[in-house]
């Protein structure tokens, strides 16, 4: 089941992605499920809430709390919330439509970030008037993933966000992006015990430390400090190993780490994965280009009006033009 032309119009305002989505097996199987619980307006039901991923990064710091309380400060409410164990195939499919534009080096790093990790899925509902859908709303105050670009009382920047590759969270950029992680992250019967929350109204942050604290606590504590990883590492290599002074060159900024190159020369065991992880994270290069399969968040398109709203948003059910279009603040709704 796929969603009708009108239906697109309430999902996503970006022509490669409705074009890759229509064919994708995650959101083809999300949809199903939505568009079977309300079978009148699925595509308006979407708009009204958005999802974030509590990474590892933040669970292993303790920041999780951190992250959703940076959310609520936003105008959301937690509809629920999922603690899970990642796999390297969810990195993968995750970005499948961006990650064609990334170094090889770059899926080696975010594939030990993910595999076999802990992590949070939270569904949020929007409270505030905004002409954004919940999702893309969630996005603009999400905060930029490179930390030289972060701005103060975005939810990465309370989190701590210090590495591009580590950036405590991860949301759905628009309401199809929200459809096709359900379809992603659950299976269909945990996916459709999921979706009531949708329209339950209850808030479920007084259950959200309580009954996270456990699990979270099953998980050890680490660092994120590449410095402290990067000695680790060094000492985990033999003296005489190539791959040592290559390190050292792209630890002092003499071009990018081949982080290929440098597992070849660490024993199984040796050093934590974790330490390989922060210092790929601090020196490989990310981008082989910028030609993505789908680029772009869609969040100045919504803006614009491109794309359509709730039907009281105005009575065309086309969103109004933001008076402040392309500015938004971390306080704005």
């Amino acid at each position: 089941m796929a969603p009708t032309t009108p239906d697109w119009d309430y999902l996503s305002v970006l022509d490669d992605k409705r074009a890759h989505y229509a064919e994708d097996s995650y959101f083809r199987q999300g949809w199903q499920d939505v568009a079977r619980a309300w079978p009148e307006n699925p595509a308006w039901q979407v708009q009204r809430f958005a999802t974030m991923l509590i990474r590892p990064e933040a669970i292993y710091t303790r920041r999780a709390q951190a992250c959703l309380d940076a959310a609520v400060a936003h105008g959301f409410r937690l509809a629920a919330f999922a603690p899970m164990v990642l796999s390297r195939h969810i990195a993968f499919d995750l970005w499948r439509f961006q990650h064609n534009a990334g170094t090889l080096d770059r899926l080696a790093v975010t594939e030990l970030v993910f595999d076999a990790r802990p992590a949070i899925f939270l569904l949020l509902a929007d409270t505030s008037s905004s002409v954004l859908p919940a999702a893309a709303r969630l996005s603009s105050v999400k905060g930029a993933n490179n930390p030289t670009e972060l701005v103060d009382g975005t939810i990465r920047a309370a989190a701590g966000s210090a590495q591009r590759l580590l950036p405590m969270v991860h949301t759905a950029d628009e309401p199809a992006d929200v459809v096709r992680e359900l379809g992603l992250l659950f299976s269909g019967r945990d996916r459709r015990a999921l979706l009531p929350a949708l329209a339950s109204g209850v808030d479920r942050y007084p259950q959200f430390e309580a009954s996270c604290r456990g699990w979270l606590e099953g998980w050890p504590k680490r660092s994120l400090d590449p410095l402290a990883a990067l000695a680790r590492v060094e000492a985990a290599l033999p003296s005489g190993a190539g791959q040592l002074g290559r390190l050292r060159a792209a630890a002092a900024g003499e071009g990018p780490l081949d982080f290929a190159d440098l597992l070849s020369g660490i024993e199984p065991g040796t050093v934590d994965d974790w330490d390989l992880v922060l210092v790929g994270a601090e020196f490989v290069r990310c981008d082989d280009s910028d030609e993505m399969l789908v680029r772009g968040d869609g969040r100045s398109g919504w803006l614009a009006g491109q794309g359509r709203r709730a039907p009281e948003a105005d009575e065309r059910g086309r969103l109004p033009m933001a008076p402040a279009a392309g500015k938004i603040t971390s306080n704005t709704p």
